[in-house]
């Protein structure tokens, strides 16, 4: 693949580029108008989060530019292709063990507690569902100082997700506990 030039304008790619729809009218939007990029050397100096920052900048959008990019023999910084260690697989499987076991005593207790008057359940929506997973995430990412699931060491994944399933263990233990007046007795 031949390299263009770094300072082709971004008015040339996209029309060179429009018939092999590469490059979208939102992809040209975002990096001319919302970034102020006119050649394709300013998107090389670029990251995909810088670039995702911008309003209209979707997956879409980024996978367009980074076939644009590809397509001129580039290849822009954190626009590789996702092997099996890339972060958005991380965030995915890492605690997916943790993830499991606090769905699985959600709907346990989903199932067991009602409010007797009404026979409407107990904390449905609220801690038993993803704020409360959130809840969990926020104590495991407190407890090793990371603001992401993609921060986590890598070596500790059994022991980061044992932490969390007993986080979980006690979150619902507590919600038995305050809601042992609403527990089914039909089941």
């Amino acid at each position: 693949m031949e390299k263009r030039p770094l300072d082709t304008e971004l008015e040339v790619l996209w029309s060179e580029h429009l018939e092999d729809d590469v490059f979208s009218v939102r992809a040209y939007n975002v990096l001319a108008h919302r970034l102020g990029l006119r050649t394709l050397g300013d998107i090389l100096n670029l990251t995909r989060d810088d670039i995702a920052k911008a309003r209209g900048a979707g997956e879409k959008t980024l996978d367009d530019i980074a076939k644009l990019v590809r397509s001129c023999g580039y290849e822009l910084n954190g626009f590789t292709d996702a092997g099996p260690d890339c972060k958005k697989c991380k965030q995915r499987d890492f605690l997916r063990p943790a993830h499991q076991h606090f769905f699985k005593l959600a709907r346990e207790f989903n199932r067991s507690y009602h409010h007797p008057k009404d026979r409407a359940f107990v904390f449905p929506n609220r801690i038993s569902g993803e704020t409360g997973w959130d809840i969990v995430k926020r104590a495991i990412f407190a407890t090793y100082n990371v603001s992401s699931i993609a921060s986590l060491p890598d070596g500790e994944q059994a022991e980061i997700n044992e932490f969390a399933m007993g986080l979980t263990d006690i979150l619902f233990q507590q919600l038995r506990d305050r809601a042992k007046e609403y527990k089914r007795s039909n089941i």
